[in-house]
């Protein structure tokens, strides 16, 4: 079974945002998730 995980970027930047995992086994060795990415679109209000 796949561990889940489940996070939220309180502040994530306007454009392209790349995320992956750092997993660390119980043999203490280290290795990264797939980098997935997403882009932030913001419009902004002119008053």
């Amino acid at each position: 079974m796949q561990p889940t995980f489940n996070d939220i970027d309180e502040h994530p930047l306007s454009g392209m945002n790349y995320y992956r995992i750092k997993i660390i086994d119980p043999d203490d060795k280290s290795y990264f998730s797939n980098t997935i990415s997403f882009k932030l679109k913001t419009k902004g209000f002119a008053f």
